[in-house]
């Protein structure tokens, strides 16, 4: 269950990924599956499971690609999956046809130099909600094929949105004018949602699509995980980075 820590080559300094340090994060539920079906049979079923959700992660990148060439939402178009995909591929399409999303930016890497993590986020997109308040919304999405949304998908999101924020405001502040300065902050994600697409059933838009707001608090608890990914796995030569929390925005 052990995996090699992955991480980003960020201007020649080595930032670790949010999924690698979330990874740090006990599982007794997993600890658990294991105990009880053992490694082998529980690493077959985990090499089908990454399988489906790269295929799955493959179509819904695919998809949005023709709304980013477009400049606007598309209608889901029919895209040929495995059948063992098929119902995940099916949940992503009534999940479009509820939130007609017009993307951003897809499977864009984010970079904190301040905490010194980076991440790939599976995208960021434009949504306007009915009713009377019709204010778009920038809302980052990790879409997910999991048993369910676990508590470190929260952390994860969170690590994204703050790199983010950090990142577009940066480039806002060095933009060469007002135009594209307000473009740059308009990326910052105004919303988190882990989107959970499952294998075997109809999506369940309570249970399966989880909707957050920017939470400092969460991810002063990613830092904490993040300062343990750094102590179980020191550099050499390299003293143990600890990063405390101070302000997650640049001026």
């Amino acid at each position: 269950m052990t995996n090699t820590p992955r991480y980003y080559d960020i201007s020649g300094n080595k930032y670790p990924s949010v999924t690698s340090v979330c990874g740090v994060i006990a599982k007794p539920a997993l600890y658990g599956w294991y105990g009880k079906h053992g490694t082998k049979k529980c690493q077959e079923l985990l090499d089908e499971s990454s399988g489906i959700g790269t295929e799955l992660h493959d179509h819904v990148r695919l998809f949005y690609d023709r709304a980013l060439i477009e400049g606007t939402t598309v209608k889901p178009k029919s895209q040929k999956v495995s059948p063992q995909c098929k119902i995940a591929w099916g949940n992503f399409r009534a999940f479009h046809r509820q939130y007609p999303l017009r993307p951003l930016f897809l499977e864009y890497v984010v970079y904190s130099d301040l905490f010194k993590y980076a991440g790939c986020l599976d995208g960021l997109f434009e949504y306007t909600p009915d009713g009377p308040n019709r204010k778009p919304k920038t809302i980052l999405i990790d879409w997910k094929t999991s048993g369910s949304i676990y508590p470190e998908y929260a952390l994860q999101v969170e690590a994204y949105g703050v790199a983010a924020a950090q990142q577009f405001a940066r480039l806002s502040n060095d933009a060469a004018d007002t135009a594209m300065a307000k473009q740059y902050r308009r990326y910052v994600p105004d919303e988190y949602w882990i989107v959970r697409l499952d294998k075997h059933r109809a999506i369940d838009f309570d249970k399966d699509i989880q909707h957050l707001q920017p939470d400092e608090s969460r991810f002063i608890v990613f830092l904490s995980a993040l300062n343990l990914f750094n102590y179980l796995h020191p550099r050499k030569d390299e003293p143990i980075p600890c990063q405390k929390p101070q302000t997650i925005l640049p001026n």
